[in-house]
Parts: structure tokens; C-alpha cells; sequence
């Protein structure tokens, strides 16, 4: 929850631990620090386009975009009242996140059950 008015369900969240007070038994109240979202064919206008300008509005800082059917993830950051693309990373790369600098993500696992 966002707000009172604005109420969304992202597919992952991330709240810093100086955050913490944000995060509710059953939601966060607030802005995380990072929303993932997972493009589904019927989500990709809705979570490209009015989430992301959402989440802008709500200074959300990081916010990338999963989509399993063309194998891509993109991060972006958001600078002034605005999202820019950070990263992209696509099939088989090694996604490292500003965000979590120790962190590599090899991308192959989220795109192949082996």
C-alpha cells in the first residue's frame, strides 16, 4: 500500500533495514526501496507504463521489470521525478545490481527448469 488511494501487489519487494518501520504484519505502508514486477502478456501497458509512473510519483528509488517470455530484466533508477534505464540484462548474462553490488544474478536460471 502506497497510500490509502494507491494500492498495489508488485511480484517482490525490497525495504532497507532503515526502512523497516514501513513493513506491516500483512503489507508495507509506504514506499519500498525496490519493486520487481513479473511481465505477464496481459501486464506489460499496465506495469510498464502506469506502475512505473506510480511508483515514480511515490519516489520509489529502484524498480526493475522481469519478462520471462522475451528472457529480459531492467532496472531502472529513478532520477528526479523519473525512471532511467540502469541495466539490462537479457538470456544468458550475469546481472549485477547497482543496488546490491556483491549480488550476481545469473539470468539463464530464472529462463531455463534445469
Amino acid at each position: 500500500m502506497l497510500d490509502e488511494e494507491n494500492t498495489v501487489q508488485p511480484g517482490f519487494v525490497y525495504v532497507s533495514r532503515e526502512r523497516l518501520a514501513i513493513i506491516r504484519e500483512q503489507s508495507v505502508r509506504g514506499g519500498p526501496d525496490l519493486v520487481v514486477e513479473i511481465l505477464s502478456p496481459s501486464s506489460v501497458a499496465h506495469d510498464r507504463v502506469r506502475k512505473m509512473a506510480l511508483y515514480a510519483r511515490f519516489r520509489i528509488p529502484h524498480y526493475w521489470i522481469v519478462d520471462p517470455e522475451h528472457h529480459i530484466l531492467e532496472a531502472f533508477r529513478l532520477e528526479e521525478n523519473h525512471y532511467i534505464v540502469e541495466a539490462g540484462a537479457g538470456e544468458d548474462d550475469l546481472f549485477r545490481p547497482s543496488l546490491f553490488p556483491e549480488l550476481k544474478i545469473p539470468l539463464k536460471l530464472l529462463w531455463h527448469n534445469e
